[in-house]
């Protein structure tokens, strides 16, 4: 297995439809096909808003509503709960993974960085028959590139958003919305719209980079891994030995660095597997509810969602 021409594009489509968006502590460069870690600070007060505005649009408005309905405080539709819990655990997933990235995120670039010069140096040919996973990374990418407007224009248009959902209890156990309407119209028709966008924008680079850059990284270090077992047995021959002996150290300090960071990894991909259940369950409540062309995007996302799982986690494991 090797890293093919399509894992590139996938990264270099996620470079073109995420680029405008603020500095973020996992950058990918295109031109030198390296990955470089921005250490979080105040210059980065952008990048903080962002996930703040996860947090507080999206994560925390599904947890308060989803407690409200777990203790049966709140009478609400069945598919309004699947959209609650569905962002739920997006959201928390992103909100984990940005946490993590920003904290100790360097490690795993050190080491897919290293593993990708590495790989630049071994003469691994392209694999024939259909490249899946490149097919599968490509498609992942510009369906999360354009999810951000699909998703958001859903669900403002369905009132299916976190916001509206919260201020509907609001409304019910606390100071009714209609007793303030400038403060309403604000908040329901300029702020919501636009924190719900950037909040989307902000999840679906998240799980972008994750799925393209771990696999690019991963199967960069599986195809180094095997090239020292192609060549072992060559491991009387003195100049081998020596490059045998070079690659197995940096690759053990590699993986005793970043195993911190590989392990959650591991835990982000298995906690998000649980995110399909209530996605597929919210897709088949929606059928009537967006237009085909719209909807078309729901179902693609169900496919490539665990078809990504299914193909990365093991990867991941194995290394």
């Amino acid at each position: 297995m090797v890293v093919t021409p399509l894992m590139w594009r996938s990264l270099d489509r996620f470079t073109s439809l995420f680029g405008f968006m603020v500095t973020n502590p996992i950058e990918y460069d295109t031109k030198k096909r390296r990955f470089q870690f921005n250490r979080v600070s105040m210059k980065m007060w952008p990048y903080i808003c962002s996930v703040a505005i996860v947090f507080l649009s999206i994560f925390m408005p599904c947890l308060v509503l989803g407690i409200f309905k777990l203790f049966g405080l709140l009478q609400i539709p069945l598919a309004n709960v699947m959209v609650v819990l569905t962002l739920t655990l997006i959201s928390g997933v992103c909100f984990v993974t940005e946490l993590i990235s920003s904290k100790i995120g360097y490690k795993l670039l050190g080491l897919i960085n290293s593993t990708i010069e590495w790989d630049k140096n071994l003469e691994n040919s392209a694999p024939k028959g259909t490249d899946i996973m490149g097919h599968a990374l490509l498609t992942a990418a510009t369906t999360l590139g354009f999810y951000p407007y699909i998703i958001t224009g859903f669900l403002l248009h369905a009132e299916l958003d976190p916001l509206f959902q919260f201020q509907q209890l609001l409304a019910q156990y606390w100071t009714p919305m209609a007793d303030f309407p400038i403060s309403k119209f604000i908040v329901m028709s300029l702020l919501r719209p636009f924190l719900t966008l950037i909040a989307f924008f902000q999840i679906c680079r998240v799980f972008t980079i994750l799925l393209c850059g771990g696999a690019v990284g991963c199967v960069s270090l599986l195809d180094n891994i095997k090239h020292m077992e192609r060549i072992s047995y060559r491991f009387w021959i003195r100049s081998y030995a020596r490059e045998i002996l070079r690659y197995h150290a940096m690759i053990q300090i590699l993986l005793q660095w970043s195993s911190d960071m590989m392990h959650s990894l591991v835990a982000i991909f298995q906690m998000s597997g649980f995110i399909s259940v209530p996605f597929n369950y919210m897709t088949l409540k929606v059928y009537n509810i967006m237009p085909f062309r719209t909807y078309f995007a729901l179902p693609v996302v169900c496919i490539v969602l665990p078809m990504s799982h299914q193909m990365l986690l093991p990867i991941l494991i194995s290394v």
